[in-house]
């Protein structure tokens, strides 16, 4: 008997192929659901244990962290329900009773304390409002604080640039500094829909849509750089996808995920594709919501309803390649995740909510 091959360190951390079943593209695997191979670099071990959250009953679309008296809460926000989620305990409080969460479907979330507010806030979408609670929320607090026009896509951003809430009304910018609440502070093109919103600690970062719906139709998708007071944007790249679903922040780099795949920008470099998605055989198996993306272990992690698994991008140590992996397997639509720490995430999939912790050594 003669040895033919031998599987070594650098065959674990090349992750997967990311062309399609039939052609390599730098990874070793076709598919690998499960494994996080950078948990122990150079051993293949499956993820992190996945345990149900009590209480909740609905698929949460928004993770959102905050402190509270000292003690670490994440409030989970999705199809007009709220959670308030114990980070220590995982010990789950519903305080839907609370807010008035109605038509709120894959609507904004967003929590901070505004300039001009002597409390701190959550703001939120449904169809057609904007309303804001304090934190901890309180029934006799819930107020509407603007309108929308009715749509599919409020997403609301706290910026640090300036303590606002920043909100897409379809085109155009709203903004809420904690006392009054400002239509049309910037205005789009007519013809787009703002999907997702970020900032650099200097200007607000809007990414937006002619093609909201991710259907394979040509269409425009656009980043803008903002400065928060001048009469137009600062600076404005295009993306060649069919739509844009979600921006994330990484230091002052910036991804925005499409249909296709993944792009990285700032507002110095324009927009190049990371990678694409990794087949071809179906129209829709990308674009995260904008609720589903967040940074782990100091890398991209994102989630699709139209996927079945967690997908991740980088590597948390310079020695070692950037790869494309899928760290977490075994879902069924997740539409929104929080990275707590490099061992814990809360998970929102299939009218659940989830957390994963306590890696699996077996």
């Amino acid at each position: 008997m003669e040895k033919i091959l031998t599987l070594k360190e650098e065959n674990w951390l090349a992750g997967q192929c990311v062309a399609d079943d039939y052609a390599g593209g730098g990874g070793t695997f076709i598919s690998a659901d499960g494994f996080d191979i950078f948990r122990e670099p150079g051993w293949l071990q499956t993820g992190y244990l996945q345990s149900q959250l009590a209480t909740i009953a609905v698929t949460p679309q928004w993770f959102k962290p905050i402190i509270e008296s000292g003690t670490p809460f994440v409030y989970a926000y999705g199809n007009g329900k709220l959670y308030k989620i114990n980070a220590l305990t995982d010990a789950v409080t519903d305080v839907t009773a609370e807010v008035t969460p109605t038509g709120a479907t894959f609507q904004g979330f967003a929590i901070g304390k505004a300039f001009n507010a002597s409390v701190t806030n959550m703001v939120y979408a449904t169809t057609t409002a904007i309303r804001s609670n304090i934190i901890p929320p309180a029934s006799a607090s819930d107020a509407s604080i603007g309108t929308v026009t009715s749509g599919s896509y409020h997403p609301i951003h706290f910026a640090g640039v300036d303590k606002e809430f920043y909100i897409g009304d379809v085109n155009e910018i709203d903004a809420w500094d904690g006392t009054t609440y400002t239509a049309n502070v910037l205005d789009l093109d007519d013809d787009l829909t703002i999907t997702a919103i970020s900032d650099d600690d200097k200007y607000l970062v809007v990414g937006a849509t002619n093609n909201p719906t991710q259907t394979l139709t040509k269409s425009r998708t656009k980043v803008y750089f903002w400065n928060t007071f001048g009469p137009s944007w600062q600076r404005e790249w295009d993306i060649p996808e069919t739509n844009l679903s979600a921006i994330l922040r990484h230091g002052k780099t910036f991804y925005a995920f499409g249909r296709n795949g993944m792009w990285e920008f700032d507002l110095y470099t324009a927009p190049k594709m990371v990678f694409q998605k990794q087949t071809s055989t179906t129209n829709q198996d990308f674009s995260p919501q904008a609720g589903a993306v967040d940074i782990w272990k100091g890398m991209p992690i994102w989630a699709s309803a139209n996927e079945t698994v967690i997908r991740a991008y980088g590597s948390p140590d310079s020695r070692l390649s950037k790869v494309f992996f899928t760290p977490f397997g075994a879902w069924s639509a997740p539409q929104a995740l929080h990275a707590v720490r490099e061992s814990k995430l809360y998970v929102g999939d299939n009218n659940k909510g989830y957390v994963l912790k306590t890696g699996n050594q077996t």
